[in-house]
């Protein structure tokens, strides 16, 4: 018999025995396709302008506070028409069944998903520009750091009195919603009111008597970056880094620092140190998308967002539509806030970010006019300018306007699906800018300036009546000076295809700690992996380790090595080789460390140099064992030591003879299989054994040998404790108030050396099924107690 024909019948018996397996297989397929399918649709008409940079971004920023139940839309929108796709080839298949032809549909499906998938990932790829995105992250461009002018290093003057700012970022406000006579694109104009505030003020068109604003570049296309670029001078650029290109994953997760580009000084820094008092008011959550840290990191803003509207009782605990809380109600806080902030001797910098009119379609609240039937984007639109009109009349009504310079702008342009779709490609769509009761005039009226969002930064200091040295801060220009801007020298193509490219400059600016060990802890992603004994022999002076379980390092790891202390202070390192995908493996000597009495540390050190010490075992290397009858073995061959033992839920149904015997040999005689689901411990030491076993829970203190205390609880399944559920269930074994026990369902020990006073160390062996072997390791325990206490110091 051939070795293909045995391979045939062995898949034939195969199927045979899963006769639904090519079924299901196929069903996970088309399942997954629809998926994919339904999701690329719902992303790109709810973003048709979607970028690469925004992504990665918003892969990194927090994502609480996503509005109007953005998520789940987009997960219902991808779940449902594959569930339908799922149902329709349930059906197919079970007609196709009745007639036999269930290949033929089987086949059939396989081929038609793999086309959708692939449709799919090809859609994405274009609309995404993919290609381009990737080629950037291999191509490092200088052209920032050639442009950049540090503001923390420039010097900028402020006036002898200084003037508050009102700032106000417009969600997704255009020029280009204005009528084409006033320089917008449409036949209409759908903001009257802020036409007229840009004509009557300064938006820099010159003498062109049309509106004129700030082209939108890589990395400033969506809110947060919008801010950025406008108050650092500075795209919004997120690096992937040389990390991510050797495992996906590791990109920077913005929402485990406590930093936001900390290297960059942005006009709330400068306000701040210039006595400022900085406030951030939206009303939507602050934290969505990194803005509460970048707020709170860049000019110690008081933010007043919706959830403190909700502390305030400005709206009730209930209260959310769209993102949160409406203009109409955020414009009523703002003029009492600014009430407040006039009161006080010290200037004031508000910052506004409006919402209502954000993708998709907008929020028209009750004071907005149906003006454009079956057109809520534009009546939303129409809306807020009447309403930030209104908003800017009551500032100019108030004594403090004279002293106060308004600065309106576009957080970038408008992401809606099909508002602008008649919008010429060929016309430059920017974002809307007015600049009102500006202490600065430009040098030259009649020039109109070609500028990007950039160049707000510097000019709105210039409008508060600061005078900048050189006129220039990050990439942007001082729009009042008669020095050229960075897109009147470059050109919009040329700055976007730099920008775009990787900058060596941007990503030490930014300061981004993967491995910040603080915030990652608190994340739960500190790196870590196992270290194992898997074998262990004195008297062949041999042990042989086994580190793997490697997590939370995104980087390719050149050298592995096991570091072997002991209580003397001897220290001895051992190479690990490599053994199967992310697994390590070592022999060494044990005769030359007292192995009683060791700490074996797994130092991994990553492609760009770094150091992780991610996994340790300490203790009596002896009792490292995973056999319950080899590690009752070895207790029985340690009578120096203590042996603290309690049951959680059960500890029986897999003991056997063999273990009962060992059991009662090393002083365990009041528990065997009668005793099932009952509390149980025992305290067994050099000058005796306490034990005791009861239906009800067991609680035991006292003092060891060296006068450390003890603490011992057992709660076995009749307790009646929690209810009786084996989950609800505990067990507690403490050595001078700090917890060691591992605390699993079945048999936990805590082995005590009284001589060295130290936990040596910590199983649980599953006794209720399986007889698995979990351990912690002591140091951890201990660890974790230090710093609770250097916690509750702190506090």
């Amino acid at each position: 018999m051939t070795e293909h024909s045995t391979d045939r019948k062995r898949n034939k018996k195969d199927k045979a025995k899963n006769p639904n397996r090519g079924v299901i297989l196929t069903g996970i397929l088309v399942f997954a396709a629809g998926i994919l399918v339904s999701l690329a649709r719902w992303v790109f008409t709810t973003w048709p302008g979607l970028r690469m940079d925004e992504i990665i971004f918003q892969l990194n920023a927090p994502l609480q506070g996503t509005g109007d139940g953005l998520i789940l839309k987009g997960v219902l929108s991808s779940i449902l028409p594959a569930l339908a796709l799922l149902f329709i080839y349930i059906a197919a298949v079970t007609a196709a069944k009745k007639r036999g032809r269930t290949g033929t549909v089987l086949n059939v499906s396989r081929l038609m998903s793999a086309v959708m998938i692939f449709c799919a990932l090809a859609v994405a790829y274009v609309r995404l520009d993919v290609g381009n995105f990737v080629k950037n992250q291999f191509n490092t461009s200088t052209f920032i750091e050639d442009n950049y002018n540090d503001a923390g290093e420039v010097a900028i003057t402020f006036p002898e009195k200084k003037r508050n700012l009102v700032y106000i970022f417009m969600e997704s406000m255009e020029m280009t919603y204005a009528d084409i006579e006033n320089g917008g694109s449409f036949l209409y104009n759908n903001i009257p009111e802020l036409t007229q505030i840009a004509l009557d003020n300064e938006c820099f068109a010159g003498d062109s008597g049309e509106l004129n604003g700030g082209r939108v570049l890589p990395g400033t296309t969506f809110t947060m970056a919008g801010i950025f670029a406008q108050t650092t001078g500075l795209p919004l650029k997120v690096e992937l880094g040389e990390d991510f290109l050797d495992a996906a994953g590791s990109f920077n997760k913005m929402n485990t620092q406590d930093t936001f580009f900390e290297g960059v000084t942005a006009i709330g820094d400068i306000l701040e140190e210039n006595g400022y008092n900085n406030v951030f008011l939206l009303g939507s959550d602050a934290t969505f998308g990194g803005r509460r840290l970048y707020m709170t990191r860049h000019g110690d803003y008081e933010i007043d967002d919706y959830k403190w509207a909700i502390d305030r009782g400005i709206i009730p605990p209930d209260y959310y539509v769209f993102w949160g809380m409406e203009d109409q109600k955020l414009f009523a806080v703002a003029k009492d806030r600014m009430t407040e902030l006039a009161a006080s001797d010290e200037p004031f910098n508000m910052t506004i970010l409006t919402v209502d009119t954000h993708f998709e379609d907008g929020y028209e609240c009750d004071i907005c006019p149906d003006t454009y039937e079956n057109n809520s984007y534009a009546n939303a639109i129409a809306c807020s300018s009447k309403q930030v009109s209104d908003l800017v009349s009551w500032i100019q009504e108030q004594d403090f306007y004279e002293d106060t310079t308004i600065v309106l702008c576009g957080d970038h342009t408008t992401m809606d699906s099909d508002f602008c779709i008649a919008v010429p490609g060929s016309y430059p769509r920017r974002v809307y800018t007015a600049f009102i009761n500006s202490a600065a005039e430009p040098a030259d009226p009649s020039r109109k300036r070609s500028y990007t969002t950039l160049d707000q930064f510097p000019t709105t200091l210039a409008a508060i009546g600061c005078s900048i040295d050189g006129e220039r801060l990050g990439l942007g220009t001082n729009l009042f000076s008669d020095r050229d801007t960075l897109l009147e020298e470059y050109g919009y193509d040329y700055m976007s295809q730099e920008i775009e490219k990787r900058s060596k400059l941007m990503k030490k600016l930014a300061d981004i700690d993967v491995y910040d060990e603080a915030l990652l802890e608190a994340e739960g992603m500190l790196p870590e992996c196992a270290v194992r004994l898997e074998g262990f022999s004195p008297e062949q002076d041999i042990a042989s380790f086994r580190v793997d379980s490697i997590e939370n390092i995104y980087e390719k790891i050149k050298k592995a090595e096991l570091i072997i202390r002991d209580g003397s202070g001897t220290e001895k390192k051992v190479n690990l080789s490599k053994s199967g995908e992310d697994a390590y493996t070592a022999q060494c000597s044990v005769s030359d460390f007292d192995y009683r009495d060791a700490q074996v540390i797994a130092r991994l050190t990553g492609k760009s140099g770094r150091v992780y010490e991610a996994g340790q075992m300490s203790g009596d290397l002896s009792l490292k064992k995973t056999n319950i009858v080899d590690y009752l073995d070895e207790l029985l061959k340690n009578p120096q030591y203590t042996i603290l033992a309690a049951v959680r839920d059960d500890g029986t149904h897999s003991l056997d003879a063999a273990i009962l015997r060992r059991m009662r040999d090393l002083g365990m005689k009041s528990y065997d299989h009668d005793n099932y689901r009952w509390s149980y411990y025992a305290v067994i030491s050099p000058d005796g054994v306490k034990e005791e076993v009861s239906e009800d829970v067991l609680n035991d203190t006292g003092v060891l040998a060296d006068g450390a205390s003890y603490s011992i609880i057992s709660q076995g399944g009749l307790s009646g404790a929690g209810g009786g559920a084996g989950r609800y269930l505990t067990c507690s074994i403490k050595i001078n108030d700090i917890e060691y026990a591992v605390r699993r369902i079945g048999l936990n020990f805590v082995v005590y050396d009284t001589e060295k006073s130290k936990v040596v160390d910590s199983a649980e062996f599953n006794t209720y099924m399986g007889l698995e072997c979990v351990r912690i390791d002591p140091s951890e325990s201990l660890q974790k107690a230090e710093t609770a206490e250097e916690q509750s110091n702190v506090l």
